[in-house]
């Protein structure tokens, strides 16, 4: 759904993300700073699933977007 978030900063990092059409918004701890947008062809999620097991930022979904979802395991 329009603007509602994938995922939140420190949450237990459990799948990674592909976008297959659409674009996310990776934005900073304070919820304003925006890092990049993501569109097709795009990943996240990869850093806390492989590394820390902890979200390093958010991710929220700014159109219509599909996503495949990959769990760690």
């Amino acid at each position: 759904m329009i603007n509602e978030h994938v995922f939140w900063k420190d949450e237990a990092a459990k799948h990674f993300y592909l976008i297959n059409e659409g674009v996310c918004e990776l934005v900073a701890s304070d919820e304003q700073t925006l890092i990049r947008f993501m569109s097709k062809g795009a990943f996240f999620g990869e850093i806390g699933c492989l590394l820390t097991g902890k979200r390093s930022c958010s991710v929220i979904v700014r159109t219509t977007t599909i996503l495949h979802k990959i769990k760690k395991d």
